[in-house]
């Protein structure tokens, strides 16, 4: 599985447990739907600005998968992000 796949299945499982669609989630990120859609398909590697919008609009969406409160943090997503 490559790294964006891995990402869009990351955040799709945390999406779906902090019951947002992926309206609510585009909404709360000031993304487009279609982004979120493409994002947890693994079509496009998430970019730096994508990544971090989705950490501030929702940030307990990150902590459930990588450690809880105050464990958090964007380098963690590194490894998934297009750095262009």
């Amino acid at each position: 599985m490559n790294g964006a796949a891995v990402f869009g299945e990351a955040l799709r499982e945390q999406r779906i447990a902090r019951r947002l669609t992926q309206a609510e989630l585009a909404e709360k990120a000031e993304l487009s739907e279609r982004a979120i859609s493409d994002l947890e398909r693994g079509l496009k590697h998430p970019q730096r600005a994508s990544v971090r919008l989705l950490y501030s609009a929702d940030r307990p969406i990150w902590q459930v998968r990588h450690g809880g409160p105050g464990r958090t943090s964007i380098r963690r997503l590194r490894p998934f992000v297009n750095r262009d």
